[in-house]
């Protein structure tokens, strides 16, 4: 009698598996538009959780937001039940503008995960910011990408890549399970950048007269430089330290698991 319940149980666990990876049967999605007076200087602060987050800087003195919500599920009303319940919080403080994404809390018991019954919720930015301006990027699953953005810049994520174009300032860049691409067409006097993955290549696109000192270091991969590194410490194509035109802010590169690339623009 067990050995039947156990087959029975392996039985209907295997259909509601297939059930889960075979996708859900519902998609919907809303966007929201909204724009925010942001003067230059200003300060963005954006934490998401499952989406791709998109930043252009522009010549207006104003931040304009286009969010899309996603939802997938199996049944539509459930869809538009969660649809709900995703929610962006937009606080406009002294200087800066604080954007938070909100997802439903997933509830319900093994059988409903198993079955896929609380479905998936993502939100996906676009943003426009003025030319000059402070980021600060919090993201989970998902990318990261700006362009034309000068300013002291900090992005985080989770499984998703940074991709960095025509920026300027200090720079933090770090993600796990992701490459780091970041083009820096000027960079700071002095202060300190990093840019961090740990299954991921980092590739750094530098003026070719950009002062400053290189730490970086990889696991497994190696470390290539179109600089001239003065006193460089390379004890393998693992790790290469030095100072580059002179020297100056100390660019600090990190990765497991991939090749480091340290180019002239």
């Amino acid at each position: 009698m067990m050995k039947k319940f156990m087959t029975l149980f392996k039985a209907v666990l295997v259909l509601l598996s297939a059930a889960a990876v075979s996708g859900f049967g519902q998609t919907i999605t809303d966007v929201v538009k909204e724009t925010y007076p942001m003067q230059s200087g200003g300060r963005l602060v954006l934490e998401n959780v499952n989406g791709k987050v998109v930043i252009s800087g522009w010549n207006k003195d104003e931040l304009y937001m286009e969010a899309e919500k996603v939802v997938k599920t199996r049944d539509r009303e459930r869809a538009q039940e969660l649809m709900e319940q995703v929610e962006i919080v937009v606080e406009e403080r002294r200087e800066e503008i604080y954007i938070k994404t909100i997802l439903p809390h997933q509830k319900g018991g093994f059988w409903n995960r198993m079955a896929g019954d609380n479905g998936s919720a993502s939100v996906h930015y676009r943003l426009n910011v003025p030319h000059k301006c402070i980021l600060e990027i919090e993201n989970t699953n998902g990318a990261i990408e700006v362009t034309e953005v000068n300013g002291d810049l900090t992005l985080e994520t989770t499984n998703g890549k940074i991709w960095l174009r025509d920026a300027g300032g200090m720079v933090v860049a770090n993600t796990t399970n992701g490459s780091v691409d970041a083009e820096l067409s000027k960079i700071g006097s002095d202060g300190e950048m990093e840019f961090t993955t740990t299954n991921g290549s980092v590739k750094l696109y530098l003026p070719r007269d950009a002062g400053f000192e290189l730490d970086a270091k990889t696991t497994n991969g190696s470390v290539n430089s179109d600089f001239p590194v003065a006193g460089g410490d390379r004890h393998s194509r693992k790790r290469l330290q030095g100072e580059v035109n002179g020297g100056g802010p100390r660019i600090y590169v990190r990765t497991t698991n991939g090749s480091v690339n340290v180019r002239e623009l």
